[in-house]
């Protein structure tokens, strides 16, 4: 129950951004300008206010950050290939890794772990965002880009995605956090203000863009998205956490760290779509919108077998 209710308004959103859209309320042109100001505005403050709001401390366990960050690069890299086999786009290869290890961590996977297992389970879960956002962030820029303007992969490339609003709002959250800087009262609230509209615009573009042409299109690549997601890679986290690395069954570094794997692919992936592949942004608006619906029950389902395997 505590799953759907923190869904059901995200998907609800998401809803009403489609219902806007066939009514004619929002034209494409609109919601080329909104995303916009999500991705250069919105976006990177609420990347900067999630890092800075966690102190790193003793609360953060090295070994199952090292795992988690093992398990996402491993079977990021090993799904990129199987799909390069197959004969993939480079662009439907990028949407479908960066869909599978990119989760919405903080709107989602932390409200249900900070109920499941309290304060100390939150603050280790977002002090595994605070650390894992910068990276991921940096893969999802360079690979949107390079799929989407035929850029090699060089150093150029990644010089010009290290410039990233998103990037850079994440490296400099990272350095206020660890130097444990302040920010002015004012700025603080401005921040908060900017980061508060991201949720909320994202997802009403999410549903502004989808048809359901998109379904029939690329169907395959929605759905392994969606198993990647969803129950391959938090089954691979879980392996890499307990089997490999040994962390009990009862650990709470190990019940945070697959939570925040089982969560839905992140709306941020749909805003760096929009600005960096955009004429694969509708596909990516679709996986989230589905990813962010079935969620409500493997979520359910993840929580559960943790708490008996405990």
């Amino acid at each position: 129950m505590q799953v759907l209710e923190i869904v059901t308004p995200v998907f609800g959103l998401i809803l009403l951004g489609f219902v806007l859209r066939q009514v004619k309320f929002l034209t494409e042109r609109e919601v080329a300008a909104l995303v916009r100001i999500v991705y250069y505005l919105a976006l990177p403050m609420t990347i900067f206010a999630a890092i800075t709001s966690v102190e790193f401390s003793s609360v953060v366990n090295g070994l199952s950050l090292a795992g988690l960050a093992g398990a996402l690069a491993s079977f990021a890299v090993v799904m990129f290939l199987v799909l390069t086999l197959f004969g993939m786009s480079l662009a439907l290869r990028s949407i479908t890794v960066i869909s599978s290890i990119r989760g919405n961590m903080a709107f989602v996977a932390l409200p249900i772990i900070f109920n499941a297992w309290g304060q100390l389970a939150l603050a280790k879960g977002g002090l595994i965002l605070g650390v894992l956002i910068a990276p991921i962030s940096v893969a999802t820029v360079i690979l949107f880009r390079v799929a989407g303007t035929g850029e090699r992969t060089s150093i150029r490339a990644v010089a010009r995605a290290f410039t990233d609003p998103i990037v850079v709002a994440a490296f400099l959250g990272i350095l206020v956090s660890w130097r444990q800087l302040t920010m002015p009262g004012p700025l603080e609230e401005a921040v908060g203000m900017l980061a508060d509209m991201a949720l909320p615009a994202a997802l009403l573009g999410i549903g502004a863009s989808f048809t359901p042409e998109i379904l029939t299109r690329a169907a395959g690549v929605t759905a392994l998205s969606l198993a990647g997601k969803l129950l391959l890679l938090p089954l691979w986290g879980f392996f890499v956490l307990h089997f490999v690395l040994g962390l009990p069954l009862d650990s709470l570094d190990l019940q945070v760290a697959v939570m925040i794997l089982t969560s839905p692919a992140s709306i941020s992936i749909y805003v760096v779509s929009r600005e960096h592949l955009a004429a694969e942004a509708p596909l990516v608006g679709t996986t989230i919108a589905l990813s962010t619906a079935f969620a409500t029950v493997t979520m359910t389902g993840w929580l559960a077998l943790l708490v008996a395997l405990a």
